[in-house]
């Protein structure tokens, strides 16, 4: 039976489509052209997007100018394709988006080539942003409803471009709006959103002799990401620009735990509980999906309800775990580092 399951496996993965994987969200990137951006020639705006995807696939603070040139001096090379549409806010046309889809092989090899190491999306904590901002002296949270009034404090759209995945909590979320959130409030925020950690903002917003100035306060708790409960405060011109400072100075510090694990590779034994063949191809190619990380995945074994694989695996067991916990349809049963193994099953 075994031998029959992995024949017809086997036969089907010839007439499977390449998947999606959870590597390929940083490989497309969607800009929101207005004003002079959106009659800009096509090739300058090829080569801005091909400096914000480096950015956003390495989360590097600053990226050396001889290695940005290197990428923008022929945007073409790394973009499969792109589309234009119209952007609309409150039904009037204001601008354009820009829709790019990269070529993730010559991406990754041309990082390596490059010595810029690359920031898998797994691997970056997502987070919870708590903001409020005070214009005028008055105080607003910063929720969708404000954002579609002012762009210049959507938040979130700041984070996905430099390819970091945040919520803004529900507006009726009083805990969320509570002063003071303790460990217990953080740790249940982050199981109600689907998050790993929490980031307060708190933006004071003024005019002095006729420019603006930014104050912004802020905090920051992503456990397991962070050694501790972190707070600071800095100073710009826009919310976005001194939100987008605030980001990229905590990614250096959200990467730490997968930089020090890069030169760990190790085996590690993966089942997963389906009663559907279709489901154990779908896994193997998305693991196989996820190189340099993953440098090989085979199918070692399979039976009706359950198949079985090794992984060689380049990085630490709670990258590991984040990899496979955030994999689409699928569930983390159970993980052993001692025995290096895990068990999974389909998501219902």
């Amino acid at each position: 039976m075994t031998h029959l399951l992995l024949r017809a496996l086997l036969v089907f993965s010839i007439s499977v489509n390449a998947l999606a994987s959870i590597s390929d969200e940083l490989f497309t990137l969607k800009l929101r052209l207005t004003g002079e951006q959106s009659v800009r020639a096509t090739d300058t705006l090829l080569r801005e997007a091909v400096g914000i995807e480096l950015q956003r696939l390495s989360g590097e603070l600053q990226i050396e100018p001889a290695v940005l040139s290197y990428f923008t001096a022929h945007p073409q090379r790394w973009v499969q394709r792109f589309s234009f549409s119209p952007y609309r806010q409150e039904g009037v046309v204001m601008g354009q988006w820009l829709t790019l889809v990269f070529d993730r092989p010559k991406w990754l090899q041309a990082m390596v080539d490059q010595g810029v190491t690359y920031w898998p999306a797994f691997a970056r904590p997502r987070l919870l942003l708590i903001g409020d901002w005070v214009l005028h002296g008055t105080q607003t949270p910063i929720d969708r409803k404000l954002i579609e009034k002012h762009p210049d404090v959507d938040l979130a759209y700041a984070a996905y471009l430099l390819g970091m995945r945040v919520q803004l909590p529900e507006p009726e979320d009083d805990l969320a709006r509570r002063p003071v959130l303790t460990q217990e409030d953080v740790a249940y925020l982050a199981q109600h959103y689907g998050v790993d950690g929490v980031l307060r903002l708190y933006f004071e917003d003024r005019f002095v002799g006729g420019a603006r100035h930014v104050q912004l306060y802020w905090e920051s708790d992503v456990p397991g990401w962070e050694a501790a409960h972190e707070t600071g405060s800095l100073e710009g011109r826009e919310p976005v620009s001194v939100f987008r400072t605030l980001l990229l100075q905590r990614m250096q510090v959200w990467r730490q735990p997968f930089e020090q694990t890069l030169n760990e590779t190790r085996q590690v034994e993966v089942t997963f509980n389906t009663p559907s063949a279709e489901k154990l191809i779908t896994l193997l190619k998305r693991l196989r999906a996820e190189t340099p990380l993953v440098s090989a995945a085979h199918l070692v074994a399979a039976r009706p309800g359950e198949g079985r694989y090794v992984i060689t695996w380049r990085g630490g067991w709670q990258m590991l775990e984040a990899l496979l916990s955030r994999l689409p349809g699928v569930r983390l049963v159970s993980s052993s580092e001692a025995s290096a193994q895990v068990r999974l099953e389909a998501a219902p």
